[in-house]
């Protein structure tokens, strides 16, 4: 029953984009910045005092305004998208990331900057140009590309914090996953996937969070085993192909010690200094892992 409660709460989340959980970050003060496309890498928008949103149109029914604007011929997604932006429905929004990796979707984002939808003076969009190959002269465009217009746009219109110091902390935490789902294969324990999340971001210099863990994912969203970011390699169950686990590191720039606020859901750091979160849903197969939450993703 405890599982079905937490479905019902997020099932309900759904169901509208200005939720009560985003009400209550934008109330707290931080910037929600938006998204729609897997090249903006979500957890790149994560950084201090930011939240990312996907854009998501709930109970839409008809997109007519927005279909004279884009016409017929492009995807009710994006049609729904600016409906609901021009009925008023992202006005919460403080910046909205595209990228040209979809013409119809690409449009959509024009179409926030030239209608001005968004009741936000100060909010603003951009659109990088990603990649088409995976070699290294794209990879480094790329590079430049979401430091232009993702990273130097959040500093010059909201002075968010983009050293070097909050950046390295968020990759170490992404990174900190893939070297956990190295062992994430039919055979090993599961506490050798904890042992190395545990063993990368200490060698950063970073602390684990103890008190919340990943855990098994199936017919409910919570389901055993535990799937912890510390521990000694070679203890716990054997992962056996078809099992879906979570793996989810949390890390802290300084100590490991961690505030729950009174309202019951919001965790600080005890010492107020930065923390990361990145998490996917994995898939044991008898070869390389599956991540269900990002099957475009590289395990390397």
């Amino acid at each position: 029953m405890k599982d079905l409660k937490h479905m019902i709460f997020f099932e309900d989340l759904l169901q509208q984009s200005h939720n009560a959980l985003v009400q209550q970050a934008t109330d707290e003060g931080q910037l929600a910045l938006g998204y729609n496309c897997y090249y903006i890498p979500e957890v790149l928008l994560n950084l201090k005092g930011c939240f990312s949103t996907r854009l998501r149109a709930p109970n839409s029914g008809t997109a007519e305004i927005a279909s004279y604007y884009m016409t017929n011929r492009n995807c009710p997604y994006v049609r729904c998208i600016l409906e609901r932006a021009i009925e008023g429905g992202f006005n919460y929004l403080n910046a909205l990331f595209g990228a040209e990796g979809c013409a119809a979707m690409e449009r959509m984002e024009e179409h926030f900057a030239l209608l001005h939808p968004v009741q936000n003076d100060r909010f603003f969009t951009t659109i990088i140009d990603p990649p088409m190959k995976g070699d290294k002269t794209s990879l480094d465009y790329y590079k430049a590309q979401l430091q232009l217009k993702v990273l130097d746009a959040l500093h010059e219109h909201y002075g968010v914090d983009v050293s070097d110091e909050a950046l390295r902390l968020i990759r170490a935490t992404q990174q900190s996953f893939f070297e956990g789902i190295r062992y994430a294969r039919e055979g090993y324990r599961l506490s050798d996937i904890s042992a190395a999340v545990q063993a990368y971001a200490e060698s950063q210099g970073y602390s684990i969070v103890r008190e919340y863990v990943g855990h098994g994912i199936g017919r409910n969203m919570h389901e055993a085993p535990e799937v912890p970011n510390y521990g000694r390699p070679g203890h716990g169950p054997r992962l056996l192909r078809g099992m879906t686990i979570a793996v989810e590191p949390m890390v802290n720039a300084g100590s490991a010690a961690i505030v729950q606020m009174p309202d019951g859901w919001t965790v600080r750091t005890a010492d107020g200094k930065y923390a990361a979160h990145y998490e996917n849903t994995v898939l044991i197969t008898a070869g390389d892992p599956e991540l269900l939450t990002d099957p475009e993703g590289s395990l390397v």
